[in-house]
């Protein structure tokens, strides 16, 4: 046994189990009962793993995992699960003694980092700019009815698509001028089914007067059974819709504006630029909104939205008047 296994042979077990059998042991175990999207995801890493199955786990070597991830340098997504998949495999093996080192073993393994882009190649917290915002309502008017309430509802509240997707007539409370939202979709093999929002919790987001007529047009036209955005015969929205249609008014974007758009417009561009309007301009920085209360109408925990918008938060103080306000001098 060489210094570069990530076992030795000091383990308590001297029992040989290889890394197959005990990997799929710790999924049955310990990932069985997560959501479908989560077990799929580490059963495709365990997957690309599969060339260690028949090798003892406390005799698997560096050698033997960075192989693997070097297969697959060109994704670095992929990557990313294979390293988790290792670390949670591992340090389970490492509390019932079948290895001895005491550290995560992907510690050892090189890993290609992650893109910092989405699309074609820009910050993927990338906003809407000004020329945008100014022909984007004129865009969506022309837009046959899906497509045009899909953009209102991703740019108005902030939604994820996935959010999107599963909404109703019912969802839309204007006595209390606000929607509600308590599910949202997951895509599994083209087709969507229902489940809980991303953090479990059910959130209302304000209703914009600007948008209220509108609105209210729209949803005249359907029962409470039916689909907000509904494709052909009341079907639900698939994932390659969206993101086809939002490609395509970024081509009329470009087109009416007569020059290529920055990279990156997505549909979660409406998503980061709801989050940085809230911000600056309708929340925290007017005094209106605390960071605790954009979190919530983001649908993150506050820890995961300090995080994800850290950015935006930094731009925001002011760093001079405080130490103005505290020296006490």
């Amino acid at each position: 046994m060489n210094s570069y296994s990530y076992a030795n042979n000091h383990v308590r077990n001297p029992i040989e189990i290889t890394w197959g059998i005990y990997s799929q042991r710790w999924f049955t175990v310990f990932k069985g009962r997560r959501d479908p999207e989560t077990r799929d995801m580490y059963q495709r890493a365990l997957k690309k793993l599969s060339a260690l199955n028949d090798i003892p786990i406390n005799e698997v070597t560096v050698y033997d995992i960075q192989s693997i991830v070097n297969s697959h340098w060109e994704y670095p997504v992929a990557c990313s699960r294979i390293k988790l998949t290792v670390n949670q495999v591992f340090k389970r093996a490492v509390k019932e003694g079948l290895v001895a080192i005491s550290q995560c073993p992907a510690d050892d393994i090189e890993y290609p980092k992650k893109k910092k882009t989405t699309g074609e190649g820009s910050d993927p917290k990338r906003v809407l700019t000004e020329e945008e915002l100014a022909v984007l309502p004129d865009i969506r008017r022309t837009q046959l009815p899906p497509v045009r309430i899909m953009l209102l509802l991703l740019q108005a509240f902030g939604l994820r698509p996935q959010e999107v997707v599963p909404l109703k007539k019912k969802d839309f409370d204007f006595d209390k001028m606000r929607l509600c939202i308590h599910c949202a979709v997951r895509f599994q093999k083209g087709c969507a089914e229902t489940k809980s929002t991303k953090n479990g919790n059910i959130r209302y987001i304000p209703i914009p007067e600007s948008i209220k007529d509108e609105l209210k047009d729209h949803l005249i036209t359907l029962t409470d059974k039916d689909y907000v955005v509904q494709l052909y015969r009341g079907e639900m929205m698939r994932r390659s819709w969206i993101s086809q249609n939002v490609k395509r008014i970024k081509g009329l974007m470009e087109k009416q504006l007569k020059h290529k758009l920055p990279p990156g417009f997505c549909p979660y561009t409406f998503r980061h630029n709801y989050a940085t309007r809230t911000l600056y301009y309708g929340g925290i920085q007017k005094g209106l909104l605390s960071v605790k209360g954009a979190a919530y109408l983001m649908g993150h925990s506050e820890q995961v939205f300090i995080s994800t918008y850290s950015h935006l938060l930094k731009d925001l103080e002011k760093e001079d008047e405080v130490a103005n306000s505290i020296s006490g001098i």
